[in-house]
């Protein structure tokens, strides 16, 4: 089962970093706007994760019943359709989300020029152990250095969050100084799941999957094609039963967004640590990149929750 998700909770923040608060973002320092990013990636990573599980699932019902519409009895479908690349993948990236979450929340608040106070957490460990069952599940070769780096990195950056309780204003380029091997870690894994090119990885999974379908598709389009019984008006509907179908489908490039946001959250964070005057470019380009990433996922269009 894929790690619990607060996306009420956080809401709010998804909101405020795609621009709902802009007077206030404007004002913030780019160590604190880039906290609010990589928190508010959470919840935004983990929609698109649950998108494209979604529509890998449905591919799967998709191929089997248009096998059994060419008179081939499909095998029998797992409950609510059988797991695919993107939540295997989900397995990992959770967990890692949650951790740079975590840590993203108390950057945030040292950097706002408050105490830090950790949110609460099932703790580094808990997150890794779980990333290391997960692993051998995922649709990539992770090379051994990236892997243990990684799961490391995951367990490392709650426990820098929960050292980091009652620092003060000024120590932000010092708390991200320490976590930022772990955070290149965190995001060289998840890169590596996810597949650095296209056609790699989980990318190659899910795409071929929506390949299958559509050649099943054009399988059952060719047969009515050629079923006299069927007529021009039954070939038209099914026609456009079929192309309804494909409207349905995920925008292409919901892990392509969530590739480019990971190199936005590694470079933007390298820029703070070394107290580069760049960093507030950096992190507009993070800002940028969730935005891409939420409106792919259509959570762009959320209204703020309420109280």
């Amino acid at each position: 089962m894929r790690h619990p998700r607060r996306l009420a909770l956080a809401m709010p923040l998804v909101l405020a970093v795609a621009g709902c608060a802009g007077t206030e973002r404007d004002a913030a320092s780019p160590a604190a706007r880039f906290a609010a990013s990589l928190e508010a990636s959470d919840p935004a990573v983990d929609a698109a994760i649950t998108v494209m599980d979604g529509f890998e699932r449905r591919a799967q019902r998709e191929e089997r019943a248009v096998a059994f519409a060419l008179g081939r009895m499909p095998p029998a479908p797992a409950p609510g359709g059988a797991p695919g690349a993107a939540e295997a993948a989900g397995e990992v990236i959770a967990p890692a989300f949650t951790a740079l979450g975590d840590y993203a929340h108390v950057l945030g608040q040292v950097a706002s020029g408050h105490a830090a106070e950790p949110r609460p957490t099932v703790g580094g460990e808990v997150l890794s152990q779980g990333v290391a069952q997960a692993l051998p599940r995922v649709s990539a070769t992770i090379p051994p250095a990236v892997r243990e780096a990684g799961i490391a990195g995951i367990a490392a950056l709650p426990a820098i969050a929960e050292r980091a309780g009652g620092r003060g204003a000024g120590a932000a380029q010092a708390l991200a100084r320490e976590a930022a091997p772990h955070v290149s870690a965190v995001t060289a894994l998840l890169v590596a799941v996810i597949g650095p090119q296209q056609g790699t990885a989980t990318r190659g999974a899910v795409r071929a999957r929506r390949e299958a379908m559509e050649a099943a598709h054009a399988r059952l389009l060719e047969a009515s094609r050629r079923d006299p019984g069927l007529g021009a008006s039954g070939r038209y509907a099914l026609y456009h039963q079929v192309a309804a179908l494909r409207d349905q489908d995920p925008l292409p490039g919901s892990f392509t967004a969530i590739v480019t946001l990971l190199g936005a959250i590694e470079e933007a964070h390298a820029a703070i640590v070394a107290g580069d005057p760049a960093a507030e470019t950096k992190v507009a380009g993070l800002e940028a990149a969730l935005a891409r990433l939420m409106t792919l996922t259509g959570q762009d269009h959320a209204e703020p929750a309420t109280e």
